[in-house]
C-alpha cells in the first residue's frame, strides 16, 4: 500500500496536480473504513474460553495473569470471559473525515490542487502528503484488524521472554494448536508487566498467523475468570 502511494504521489508532483494521488487515496480510505464495519460486524462483544480443572492446584494459585487479572486453576471447571469493545475510534473517524472532505472539495472543484503545487513550499506538500498516507494507514490497520478477527480462533499462550521498553514491552509467547503442535510468536505488552500469560488469535488453517491480544490498536480486551455452569451455562 505504502509503494502504491509513494508510486502515486510522484505521479502527481510529475503532472502538477494532487489529485492523481488523493483522489484515489481517500477513496481507498473511506473504503477500507466502511469494509471494517462488513468483515466483522461487532462494535462490542464477548467470548469463553474453556478453563479447565486442575486437582494439583486446590488453593487457586494465580498461575496465569492476564492483563493484570490472575486467573487461578481450581478444582472444578470455569471460564475465561474475554471481552472486546472498539478503541480509539474518535481518531480514526477523524481521518475519514478528512478524506471525505478532501474529497468532495477535490471532485466539486472547491478545492483547487494548484496552491498545494505552486503556493507551498517542499516541506509544506511532504507534511500534506504524509497526512494522507497515515490516513490511508490507519484505515488499513482497522480493516486487517476486524478481517483477522472476523475469522481467528482464540486461546491462551504463555510468555517466554519479556523486552524491556520505554511504553511496552516486547513479549515472545508459545501455544499448542489444534494438532497439539507447538507454535510461538512475538508482539507487544503494554502496561501491565506482572502478565505471564496472553489472549491470542491465530488462523486455524496457518497458526503461525497469529497475534497477540497487546497487538490490536483499535481493540481493547479484558479477562474475567468465572465457573462454568452445568451443560456450559454460565
Amino acid at each position: 500500500m505504502s509503494v502504491g502511494y509513494f508510486a502515486l504521489a510522484g505521479v502527481s508532483l510529475v503532472c502538477l496536480d494532487v489529485r492523481y494521488l488523493f483522489i484515489p487515496a481517500t477513496i481507498i480510505s473511506i473504503v477500507l473504513f466502511v469494509s471494517g464495519f462488513i468483515v466483522f460486524r461487532h462494535w462490542r462483544g464477548a467470548f469463553a474460553i474453556p478453563w479447565r480443572a486442575s486437582a494439583d492446584d486446590e488453593h487457586g494459585n494465580p498461575r496465569a495473569i492476564i492483563e493484570g487479572t490472575p486467573c487461578p486453576f481450581r478444582g472444578y471447571d470455569q471460564e475465561l470471559i474475554v471481552s472486546l469493545r472498539v478503541r480509539r475510534f474518535p481518531e480514526l473517524a477523524a481521518t475519514v473525515i478528512l478524506c471525505a472532505a478532501a474529497l468532495w472539495g477535490m471532485i466539486s472543484g472547491s478545492m483547487t490542487a494548484e496552491p498545494l503545487i505552486h503556493g507551498w513550499s517542499f516541506f509544506s506538500l511532504e507534511l500534506v502528503y504524509g497526512i494522507g498516507w497515515l490516513c490511508l494507514l490507519l484505515n488499513l490497520r482497522w480493516f486487517s484488524e476486524r478481517r483477522f478477527l472476523s475469522s481467528s480462533y482464540q486461546s491462551i499462550a504463555t510468555i517466554l521472554s519479556k523486552d524491556p521498553g520505554f511504553f511496552r514491552a516486547g513479549i515472545a509467547y508459545q501455544f499448542l494448536d489444534n494438532e497439539m503442535n507447538r507454535r510461538g510468536g512475538r508482539g507487544p505488552l503494554w502496561g501491565a508487566g506482572n502478565d505471564n500469560a496472553v489472549v491470542f488469535f491465530y488462523n486455524p488453517k496457518d497458526p503461525d498467523r497469529n497475534c497477540a491480544h497487546g497487538a490490536f490498536a483499535f481493540h481493547k480486551f479484558e479477562v474475567a475468570l468465572v465457573p462454568k455452569g452445568p451443560d456450559g451455562i454460565l
